[in-house]
Formats: C-alpha cells, sequence, structure tokens
C-alpha cells in the first residue's frame, strides 16, 4: 500500500468518526427492519461489491465479509454476494496475492500494516463454501490453490499444523501481540475444512485441530480455553467461542461448551451486552495502536456477539434467545447496529481519536438470527450436500 493511500485511509477514519461527534447516523423501524436498511446501504452499487460498513469502512474487508456471507444469502442478497466475490478475486487477480482488504479501486491491504490475515483468508473461504458457486471456484481455482500454500507457509508449522510462535498475525484483535493464538488455530481449522469442502488442494488436511486445541489450549480444571499459547491466565471472548463456533470441538466431549460459557459469564465478557474480548484489567502486549484507542480492552464487540448468537443457536437454544433478546434491546436503543459499544455507559464507542460506526454489515448476521431457521456457524463446512442438517442432539434447554 502506497503512503499516499495510507494516509488517505488513516485520515478518513478519523474524519468520519469526528463527524458522528455531531451527527450520527440512525434508522427508524423495528431491529430486522434497521438491520435490512443497513445491509442495503453497505452494498456498493458503482463497484458491485458488499461494503465492511456504510460509512467508516467503505472498502471490503475479507474477514468481514466473509462471515456474512451465508447470512446475506439466508436473507436475499445471493446474487450481490456472487458479485462482490467477482469484484474481490478480480482485484487478488490483478495483485497477485491476497490481502485482507480491498479498496474501491481495486487496491489491497493489510491491518495491521505489514501483517498477514489468517482468518481474512479463512472466511474467505468460508464464504465461498456458502455460496457453492463452484464455477467461481474453478475459475479462480490456480489463485486459491496457491494461496492456500501461502498461507500455509506463514501461517503453520509444517510438524504438527500449529500456529506459528512471535509472529504477529492480524486477527479479531488486532491490536494484541499474540503468540500462537487459540483464535488463529481455532482459523486454522476453518481453512483445512473449507479446502477440502472446496475441492482445493489442501496441505492442512493431515493435521488434528480438535486434538491440538484440547491439549495446548484448554484448561480441564478451570473451563477455558487460554488465549494463546504463553498460557495467561485469563479468560478471552474469542478464544473461547471460536472452538465451538467453528465445529472444531465437540459440546460435550471432553469439554462442556456449558462449563465453559460459565467461565466466560463469570469473567463478565457476555454483559451488558453480547460480547467483550476481554474484560480490560489485563496487562497485555500490545500495539501503540492500543493506547491511543484502547477499544479492544473492555467494549463490547457485536461481531463477536454474533459469534456468540450463532454458537448458542446450536448448543444452547434457551440461552440464545436470551442474548438475541439483549442484542434487539441494544439495537433498538441506538437505532442503528454498532460497531462497538462502550461496556461502562451502554452507549456508542467514543474516544478522542474515534467514535465507533453505527452501520456495520455484521447487521446482515444479526437479521439472518432474527429469522425462523436461520443458518449459522460450522453447517457451512460440511460435505456439500449436508448444508440443512443442523446438530440438534446437542443442544440443550437449560
Amino acid at each position: 500500500m502506497s503512503i499516499v493511500n495510507l494516509a488517505r485511509v488513516s485520515f478518513r477514519i478519523f474524519f468520519t468518526g469526528q463527524q458522528r461527534r455531531i451527527r450520527k447516523r440512525r434508522y427508524t423501524g423495528s431491529p430486522a427492519s434497521i438491520c435490512r436498511q443497513i445491509v442495503e446501504r453497505c452494498y456498493n452499487k458503482k463497484h458491485e461489491f458488499f461494503q465492511t460498513s456504510a460509512d467508516t469502512y467503505p472498502e471490503l474487508w475479507s474477514r468481514d465479509f466473509g462471515r456474512c456471507v451465508p447470512a446475506l444469502i439466508h436473507t436475499g442478497y445471493e446474487a450481490e454476494v456472487t458479485k462482490s466475490y467477482h469484484f474481490a478475486l478480480r482485484a487478488y487477480q490483478r495483485a497477485g496475492r491476497f490481502e485482507l482488504t480491498i479498496l474501491p479501486d481495486g487496491g489491497l491491504y493489510n491491518f495491521p500494516f505489514g501483517t498477514y490475515a489468517p482468518d481474512g483468508f479463512a472466511f474467505l473461504l468460508y464464504g465461498l463454501c456458502a455460496l457453492g458457486n463452484h464455477e467461481l471456484v474453478r475459475n479462480h481455482f490456480h489463485f486459491l490453490s496457491r494461496e492456500a500454500m501461502r498461507f500455509f507457509r506463514l501461517v503453520v508449522n509444517p510438524t504438527d499444523g500449529s500456529v506459528k510462535s512471535t509472529v504477529h498475525f492480524s486477527e479479531a484483535q488486532d491490536y494484541l501481540r499474540r503468540d500462537a493464538s487459540c483464535y488463529t488455530t481455532s482459523i486454522c481449522y476453518i481453512v483445512q475444512q473449507a479446502l477440502t469442502r472446496l475441492g482445493i488442494p489442501n496441505p492442512l488436511e493431515n493435521f488434528n485441530y480438535p486434538h491440538l486445541l484440547l491439549s495446548k489450549y484448554y484448561n480441564a480444571n478451570l473451563d477455558y480455553f487460554y488465549d494463546d499459547e504463553n498460557r495467561r491466565p485469563y479468560i478471552s471472548g474469542d478464544a473461547n467461542i471460536l472452538p465451538y463456533w467453528s465445529g472444531a470441538v465437540h459440546p460435550n466431549s471432553p469439554t462442556s461448551f456449558d462449563a465453559v460459557l460459565a467461565s466466560v459469564d463469570n469473567a463478565h465478557l457476555t454483559g451488558p451486552f453480547p460480547m467483550r474480548y476481554r474484560n480490560g484489567t489485563e496487562k497485555l502486549p500490545s500495539l501503540r495502536l492500543d493506547h491511543l484507542n484502547p477499544w479492544q480492552s473492555s467494549s463490547v464487540w457485536t461481531c463477536l456477539g454474533i459469534h456468540l448468537l450463532e454458537t448458542l443457536y446450536l448448543y444452547n437454544r434457551s440461552r440464545f434467545h436470551e442474548e438475541r433478546k439483549q442484542l434487539e434491546l441494544l439495537v433498538t436503543q441506538e437505532r442503528c447496529f454498532p460497531e462497538v459499544v462502550d461496556s461502562r455507559t451502554r452507549r456508542l464507542y467514543s474516544y478522542p481519536l474515534y467514535v465507533a460506526e453505527t452501520s456495520m454489515l455484521w447487521a446482515a448476521n444479526f437479521l439472518n438470527l432474527l429469522q425462523n431457521n436461520p443458518r449459522v456457524a460450522h453447517e457451512h463446512l460440511r460435505p456439500f450436500g449436508e448444508e440443512n442438517r443442523h446438530d440438534t442432539k446437542h443442544q440443550t434447554t437449560h
């Protein structure tokens, strides 16, 4: 990414945040109506792709787009999803590589700058699995195969499939410096399953990620997953949801999802709204950006809340309805689908350098969850033909 484009992106994020101090974009109607209005505004009709948000992030971020794809399809936007993939894959082909973010003019960049985003590539594949467009995969087969090998070289230890240590990857908590995180280990499982489903040569196919997650990260005495291989004694939201959301870890053997969820609750990560990455008491290695804008330390991130809700839909339906109601209250209160919420004030996150976005594409996932029979989580990674088979055997109602 050029210095000019870097400056342009940085200024836009700052400027749009400051604009929201004066005028926050709000919507009218029910939570479902608000979410649909936001999805409509996030589609860039000129360049034919889904932006990550209507204002602050007018690019296609593969991490955010990919995890919204199943919900977008299920709520009536399959044609727009297909066009978005054409836009994205053309940009990647021109550049000769994958990067996390695509500008409207087709330029690419990673964030934090200079880092690789394993989850960006994983969710790009995840969305392709949900779309099921075989022709699209065939047309870009060589590119996807090459990028799968690149993922393997950059991220994975070839001996056991574990995530490489002492490498700072772009992740959900992208301001932190984590070593071989539980989150990215779960992401490796998603890539492994997606490559098999898509019929792309799979350098990860022989690794046992369920065993790796349990043996390396799971604290059986206290019922939670460590955040990274350093095994510090704190609970991280993404580390304890992604193993189940991805389908890598079974909800009842040998871990209990309900027991892990209780640990997450006790760490106060599910309130006041779903869900927080951390409770803000930990002192962890981080980028300088974290000091300028500490929004990942204790704030509510609705994208992580969506992961929680989708996991609960599969494994604890009564709790799912409770948490969905909380997110409905938030959308009604703020009249938008907020990016980040201050856990102390229970209002839209605001800090001197940034005010949170109000129109995130993640609204598509919540719109999906407000419907009957939503499509969620790892069901898109099953072999073709098994997409509609919910794993109801392990749903709990207590």
